[in-house]
């Protein structure tokens, strides 16, 4: 497909929808939102990843279409096979829940997996979490510390506190009290509620030497990490 008839299709998609976008469409698309279907499923059907993605998103939520989690599952996978991470992300996610293919922990880990090395920071993270619990994968507490790690550092709140409870796991060769309480510090500021009550226990039981290097390491993960909102 070349790249001006895409963008044709993506000028017809945004005449069709507006300002609202794909993300809010769970409210109801807008009038006129359909027209722009039958350009998805053209540029989908000529190989274009992107088409193949968003088609599958519509199928995934019954976008003008009835809501089809094996439809949607097979255009994503067509999209993911081309290198799509979002595509990627959510085919794997379908492997993990069994939306539209059967469940495969082991498939969804492979999936996650390249996402996770594209950067999507959902992916990361939920590769670090079946790492963690040995799910489609042997269960190696450093390899979840390390896609949490990744995921923390580009500001997913989730990645942060799990981050932080490994560091306390009990026996870990890896543990530290210091860098966890540096991490339920930044999780907190996001506003994760869960981490608020966590890191004022941590804190109390910690001695002043391991709060001053918690406090250390917090001032300079700040400055690495994105300035501009904060994934949950």
């Amino acid at each position: 497909m070349t790249g001006r008839r895409f963008l044709f299709l993506l000028f017809a998609l945004a005449g069709a929808v507006g300002a609202t976008g794909l993300a809010h469409a769970e409210n109801g698309p807008p009038a006129g939102y359909g027209a722009a279907m039958g350009w998805y499923e053209r540029a989908a059907a000529a190989g274009d990843a992107d088409a193949q993605y968003y088609l599958g998103m519509m199928y995934a939520r019954g976008l003008r279409v009835r809501r089809d989690a094996a439809e949607a599952a097979r255009w994503y996978a067509a999209a993911a096979r081309q290198g799509h991470a979002r595509a990627q992300f959510q085919i794997a996610t379908a492997y993990l829940t069994g939306a539209g293919v059967a469940r495969d922990p082991a498939k969804a880990a492979d999936w996650f997996a390249e996402a996770a090395r594209q950067g999507v920071a959902e992916a990361q993270y939920n590769l670090g979490h079946l790492h963690e619990v040995g799910s489609g994968v042997p269960r190696d507490r450093t390899r979840a510390a390390a896609w949490y790690l990744k995921a923390a550092e580009q500001g997913l709140v989730r990645a942060q506190r799990n981050l932080a409870l490994l560091y306390l796991a009990p026996g870990w060769v890896e543990r530290d009290p210091a860098r966890a309480l540096m991490w339920l510090t930044l999780a907190a500021e996001a506003g994760d509620g869960d981490a608020v009550p966590a890191r004022d226990r941590l804190r109390e039981s910690l001695d002043a030497g391991a709060r001053d290097r918690a406090d250390g390491l917090a001032a300079e993960m700040r400055k690495r990490l994105p300035r501009k909102g904060t994934t949950r």
